[in-house]
C-alpha cells in the first residue's frame, strides 16, 4: 500500500509543471510560445533570467530526489525504487496539467540519479559542465550525459534494477531532445546565452 501511494505521489509532483508557473506568475508569459517552447531550466534562463533557471532546475530536480529518498527511508526494495523514480520523470515528460506535454526529463532524471547514486550524478554533472564550456550547447551536453549514464552505472556495477532505469531514462532523454537535434542539424539549435525570439 505504501508502494501504491508514494508511486501516485510521484507522479503527481513530477507532473507539476514549475517553469511553466513560475514563468507564468513572474513574466505573465507562456513559456511554451517562448524560445525553444520547453518548460524546462534551459529555456527558462533565456526567457527569465538565470535566477530564474536556477530555481526551475532545483524544483525539477527535486522531483526526481524527493520520492526516491522517500523511498529509501521507508527500505522499498531497489526495484520499487526505480519505479517511484520512474514515475517522477515520467510525470514531468508527460504531464497532465499540461496535456501530457512536459519538459526534457533531464533536470528530473538527474534527481533520480542523485537518489539512488549520487556519485554517478557528480560525475554526469561534470560530463554536462564540460560539454557546455566547449560547445555552449546545453542540448548536446544533455545527449551526451543521457548516453553515458547507463555506461557509467554499468561500469561501477551498480544493482540491476538502477542498470535498467539507467537505460530507461537515457532512452526517454534522447526522445525528448528529438527537437533539439533536428534543430542542430539543421544549424538552427540556440546556444546557452544567445537571446531568443517569441514562436
Amino acid at each position: 500500500m505504501k508502494e501504491l501511494f508514494l508511486s501516485i505521489f510521484s507522479f503527481l509532483y513530477g507532473s507539476i509543471p514549475f517553469g511553466f508557473l513560475i514563468c507564468k506568475y513572474r513574466l505573465g508569459v507562456d513559456i511554451r510560445k517562448m524560445g525553444s517552447g520547453n518548460i524546462g531550466t534551459t529555456n527558462v534562463m533565456r526567457i527569465a533570467g538565470p535566477i530564474t533557471g536556477l530555481i526551475v532546475l532545483i524544483l525539477d530536480a527535486s522531483k526526481g530526489v524527493i520520492p526516491v529518498l522517500i523511498a529509501k527511508s521507508l527500505a522499498f526494495s531497489p526495484t520499487w525504487v526505480v519505479i517511484v523514480g520512474l514515475l517522477a520523470v515520467c510525470g514531468h515528460i508527460f504531464s497532465p496539467f499540461l496535456r501530457f506535454k512536459g519538459g526534457r526529463g533531464v533536470a528530473t532524471g538527474l534527481g533520480l540519479v542523485i537518489g539512488i547514486a549520487p556519485q554517478i550524478a557528480l560525475i554526469l554533472l561534470l560530463i554536462w559542465g564540460v560539454v557546455v564550456l566547449f560547445t555552449r550547447y546545453v542540448s548536446i551536453a544533455s545527449l551526451t550525459s543521457a548516453f553515458a549514464f547507463p555506461i557509467l552505472m554499468a561500469f561501477t556495477h551498480q544493482p540491476l534494477p538502477y542498470l535498467l532505469i539507467s537505460l530507461i531514462i537515457s532512452v526517454l532523454v534522447i526522445i525528448r531532445h528529438k527537437p533539439n537535434i533536428e534543430r542542430l542539424l539543421a544549424g538552427k539549435e540556440h546556444k546557452l546565452g544567445e537571446k531568443v525570439k517569441p514562436k
